[in-house]
This record gives structure tokens, sequence and C-alpha cells, in this order.
């Protein structure tokens, strides 16, 4: 906002204050949520959790089981252990954890694209 515009505001009565201050509101509440920022606010929460089968092949993977064990584990083939493991975001997962690992030291530029 200008200067000029918030000396007018603070001239203004307490309940045109008010008025304008609303306005203002109204107008960055609209430019921040679009029409579409219900749907993104639904696919970010829906990507907000793991399912059942994601916790399974996480869990085995964090045991230190490969994919083809975990496979074994779960009763189905080894690329459906390693689409789930996508899903969940196993690659930030594994990254995170060997960060925390190496007593917080920052991880290397690209770390994520080549993480297990």
């Amino acid at each position: 906002m200008t200067s000029r515009l918030l000396k007018l505001y603070h001239r203004l009565p307490p309940r045109m204050r008010s008025a304008a201050a609303t306005l203002r509101g109204w107008y960055l509440n609209r430019w921040r949520y679009g029409s579409d920022s219900g749907a993104l606010m639904e696919e970010a929460l829906e990507r907000d959790h793991w399912t059942a089968a994601q916790w399974e092949a996480v869990g085995w993977t964090m045991q230190g089981l490969n994919r083809q064990q975990a496979a074994r584990k779960l009763k189905i083939r080894h690329q459906n252990v390693s689409k789930r493991l996508g899903a969940a975001g196993w690659p930030a997962v594994a990254l995170a954890l060997k960060y925390i690992g190496h007593g917080l030291s920052h991880p290397k530029k690209g770390a994520i694209e080549n993480a297990p």
C-alpha cells in the first residue's frame, strides 16, 4: 500500500476504517484463493497421508529389506513395491532419514533425485 493511502486510511473515522479493512480483506482473499483453490487443497490433502499398502512397503524397506524381499513378504510383485514406495514419496523419506542419521548435515544438491 502506498504511504498516501495509508495516511488517508488513518484519517478515516473508525467505522469507515473498519469498512475499508473489510474490503481490503475480501480483495486479498479473492486474490489468494482462486476458483480452483478448493480442488487444489483437496488434492494436497489427499497426498498428505499414506495408505495401508504404502505403510507396509515403507515399513519393510525401513527394516532393511530390498524391493524383492519386501515383495515376497507382501506377496506382491516387486514392481508394485516400487509403485507403493514412489506414491509414498520414499526417495524424500529416505533422504530425510539419511540426513537425520548423519547428524543433520545438509544434503548435497540433487540428492533427492539420487536417493534409493
